[in-house]
């Protein structure tokens, strides 16, 4: 089996239909096509598909190069070749970050005095002492207004 521009494709058709989301499918498609350009006029194998793994691990991080694996198996499964799906790489992950990514007093001072503005100084002050996400800001907003009720 060789890589058609018509597989792929139907690849992109057949991520859509899963529900996949614009910037993933793009993802999957790029790796495709990266994995399609090196692979060239080679026949698809089982062996094949392991030099390739191979390949990425001396490119790139753990987790990049099961992203990768995970267009290409998603790929394989899409064209009825299931079989030759490659193993992901075991990754460890870590519970706690590494210290050495804390800001420093002195950094964290200067972050809250940056902001000029008392709102935002509260919020980087709530984002640095908790810990939660940016995206999680609007949950503990959500919860002041619901006390506000009555």
């Amino acid at each position: 089996m060789t890589i058609t521009e018509n597989a792929i494709m139907e690849y992109e058709c057949y991520l859509q239909s899963k529900g996949r989301s614009t910037s993933t499918i793009k993802k999957y498609l790029h790796a495709v096509n990266q994995f399609a350009a090196w692979l060239g006029e080679q026949p698809l194998t089982a062996i094949i598909l392991l030099e390739w793994r191979a390949y990425l691990e001396g490119q790139m991080a753990p987790t990049s190069v099961n992203a990768e694996l995970a267009a290409i198996n998603g790929f394989l499964h899409a064209c009825g070749k299931a079989d030759f799906c490659v193993a992901y790489l075991k990754v460890q992950r870590r519970v706690f970050r590494d210290k050495s990514r804390d800001l420093t007093d002195e950094e964290y001072r200067r972050l809250v005095q940056a902001a000029n503005k008392p709102r935002i100084e509260l919020i980087l002050q709530t984002l640095c002492s908790t810990g939660i996400r940016v995206s999680e800001l609007n949950i503990l907003q959500r919860k002041q207004y619901s006390r506000d009720i009555p």
